[in-house]
């Protein structure tokens, strides 16, 4: 009630004349102050305080402002200092006055990312509901932070996301990670760095798996989206790629970005045409079964199944292009490489 009554006095014309500076000073600091209280009432209602102090004057006293951040920045100092209380205080810090922070920040956070993802640490919270790991809570709200840094945050991108994959490998939890949402929110700031990343490391499982599940979240729709809009790049990871692995982790990438978007499988598009010439190449119907070469092929069917139920619902809408096969000669395309054989008649 105190910290509303405040907002409001700092509302009124009084507290802007010259004679109440000192008064009004008082007031953003127990704005503050109240940002790293352990109540989230009490936190909103500093928050909304400090974003009307701010809408009023676009620049903070120097003296005001550092006396504001030094509880904050004295705990980044250490590790074992920091709290969850005063990571979410950073965090509106960061979103109210971005500009006044250096980039570097995020390097401190890195570190102390480790530190408290030590193997040890995070072997004993694995035996446990990981909602009720301290150690996580304070993991989660330290990634938390990421999406909020200054401008050129990027840099950081690969060494968070590799981190993160290792956290989650002593966690033993992949899918399931409390890491990835906070994560996803700083990808979702860089989505063109994010692609480009990935799409790098296709080969390898982790990342692979990583990055699949992250295309299946609802909110991953700004990754998916730019990873739309990057068709070249996408063909030259997936299907100019010698690795069986990259084509593999690849195939199932566009088969999950084509659950959301099926107008991605247009009858004119480049990834479906280089599906169909992958279906025809014996690269996917090789005589050696295995469970590698065998998802390969599903994954393939599955796409084109799409793309035939796709192109049957949208038959009438535009002309189909000379070059483009129709959906029904697709499905005479043998699946192995067995000659055909007529039908027994015994």
């Amino acid at each position: 009630v105190c910290i509303k009554l405040l907002t409001s006095a700092v509302d009124c014309s009084e507290f802007s004349q010259p004679r109440q500076a000192s008064t009004r000073q008082r007031i953003i600091s127990a704005f503050f102050k109240c940002l790293y209280n352990k109540s989230s009432v009490v936190v909103e209602v500093a928050n909304k305080g400090l974003q009307q102090v701010i809408s009023q004057q676009q620049k903070l006293p120097k003296d005001l402002l550092q006396a504001g951040l030094r509880p904050i920045l004295v705990n980044l100092s250490d590790h074992k200092k920091l709290t969850i209380a005063g990571l979410e205080g950073l965090a509106i810090l960061l979103a109210l006055l971005r500009n006044y922070f250096k980039v570097e920040i995020g390097k401190k956070l890195l570190d102390h990312l480790r530190k408290w993802g030590e193997p040890a640490i995070l072997a004993e919270a694995s035996s446990k509901p990981v909602v009720d790991s301290h150690d996580v809570k304070i993991m989660v709200a330290i990634i938390d932070v990421f999406h909020l840094l200054p401008a050129g945050a990027n840099v950081f991108l690969d060494e968070l996301v590799e981190t993160i994959l290792d956290l989650e490998k002593h966690l033993r939890r992949h899918g399931s990670s409390p890491f990835r949402d906070a994560m996803l929110k700083f990808l979702k700031r860089y989505p063109s760095d994010t692609i480009t990343y990935f799409l790098k490391h296709l080969g390898e499982a982790p990342l692979a798996h990583m990055f699949v599940d992250l295309l299946r979240r609802d909110s991953g729709s700004v990754i998916r989206r730019e990873l739309m809009n990057s068709e070249d790049k996408l063909i030259a990871a997936v299907f100019d790629a010698e690795s069986p692995d990259s084509l593999r982790y690849g195939l199932e990438v566009l088969d999950t970005v084509s659950e959301f978007h099926t107008e991605w499988l247009s009858v004119d598009g480049k990834i479906m045409t280089k599906t169909m010439e992958l279906w025809r190449n014996s690269k996917v119907r090789q005589k050696e079964v295995n469970r590698s070469n065998i998802r390969t092929t599903s994954t393939v069917i599955r796409l084109i199944c799409k793309f035939i139920r796709h192109a049957y619902i949208h038959a009438s809408d535009s002309p189909r292009p000379r070059s483009t096969p129709h959906a029904s000669t697709i499905l005479t395309v043998p699946i192995g490489n067995a000659s055909r054989r007529e039908p027994s008649k015994d």
